[in-house]
């Protein structure tokens, strides 16, 4: 029976004489001037480099996929401070991504620093790792030896971190006297940041979408706003490029703005803005200003006016329109819809808050 069998090298020398015969005849086979396409031994791709490399060479290649055309200029922020850290932690070559290294970094960390802020900076972490050890300059992502789950617990709910539909309506209320009782430009100012803050608690834009919001992008007739994908603002998402609905309460605010949305007193001058929520003095979109009249800065006195101190941001706003449709019966797949994620599980965990007075009424049809 000894005799059968065949040793490894034998049983590739016969593999080999095989593929050449069979290449032979194909090549016979074959017209005059065909190109013999590669065979199945031959590599059809160019093998990927193997073994580690210097880290600033590995931080140039990776930057490249950051690159604002593909990434948004925040998440490009987020990798370049990740990857300051990781030199400040020594790292010289891909061969030192470890998990080791993953330990030094959290135990470096401020223990002021919130568990979810370092979670965030090992996700850009995790992220250079796996394209590292896929690229071929590193033999094992540290994050697939030891979870990123396991690094830092999550932190404890900080507090509300929505606006109840109570909370929203006096802060809307306070808008509009504003708007009833102003003059010149602090009524062309109080008309813009109604229209801005009524934008965010119907719809649940993120801040960047709405800042960049067009005047083109905006469908009062059909009740819709599309958001789009722009060289100058990229969207967070795929999926986040798609038609919003304008609700019915809406459409009478966003129409009195848009209509005075380029009023300025005789004798001012200034270009027309293809931006909804236009600069008062040129025509790019209310990105910034001095302290105290950026819109994140004009939002929060509004609500300190309303009662709201703390905790109302526009991203809140975003989150209390997933809160608040839930209360208001919407089913999960329709909230997702409307928000954009990706996934459900998206919205659950991190949108639909748990709000006291919603879970009251709720449980109140509880009868036995």
């Amino acid at each position: 029976m000894s005799s059968l069998l065949i040793t490894p090298s034998e049983a590739e020398s016969r593999y080999r004489a095989a593929l050449a015969a069979a290449e032979a005849e194909y090549r016979q086979a074959l017209p005059p001037g065909a190109i013999l396409p590669l065979l199945a031994d031959e590599p059809a791709t160019i093998p990927i480099a193997a073994g580690p490399i210097p880290f600033e060479t590995f931080v140039a290649e990776l930057l490249e996929l950051y690159d604002p055309s593909m990434r948004s200029k925040s998440t490009r922020r987020g990798m370049v401070h990740a990857i300051g850290i990781l030199r400040s932690l020594g790292v010289r070559s891909t061969r030192d991504l470890t998990v080791s290294l993953i330990a030094r970094l959290v135990a470096s960390r401020d223990p002021k620093l919130r568990p979810n802020s370092v979670r965030g900076l090992l996700r850009y972490v995790q992220a250079a790792c796996s394209y590292a050890a896929k690229s071929g300059y590193l033999k094992t992502s540290p994050f697939h030896i030891r979870g990123l789950r396991t690094w830092v617990r999550p932190s404890p709910p900080a507090g509300k971190k929505h606006q109840t539909r109570e909370e929203i309506g006096r802060l809307l209320a306070v808008l509009q006297s504003d708007v009833d009782t102003r003059k010149g430009w602090a009524l062309w100012r109080a008309r813009r940041l109604q229209a801005m803050v009524a934008t965010a608690a119907w719809t649940g834009l993120r801040r960047g979408e709405l800042l960049w919001l067009a005047v083109a992008d905006v469908d009062l007739f059909d009740r819709r706003i599309q958001v789009v994908d722009r060289a100058t603002h990229r969207l967070k998402t795929e999926n986040a490029g798609q038609p919003v609905p304008i609700p019915t309460g809406l459409v009478p605010i966003l129409q009195s703005w848009l209509e005075h949305r380029e009023d300025c007193p005789p004798g001012f001058e200034r270009s027309p803005s293809p931006y909804v929520f236009r600069n008062l003095k040129n025509a790019q979109p209310w990105t910034g200003g001095s302290i105290g009249s950026k819109p994140l800065d004009r939002l929060k006195a509004a609500g300190v006016r309303a009662g709201i101190s703390d905790g109302l941001t526009w991203h809140s706003l975003r989150r209390s329109v997933a809160t608040n449709l839930e209360a208001c019966g919407c089913g999960q797949a329709m909230i997702t819809r409307i928000l954009r994620h990706t996934t459900s599980a998206t919205t659950t965990a991190h949108y639909q808050q748990a709000d006291l007075r919603n879970m009251l009424e709720a449980t109140d049809v509880l009868r036995y």
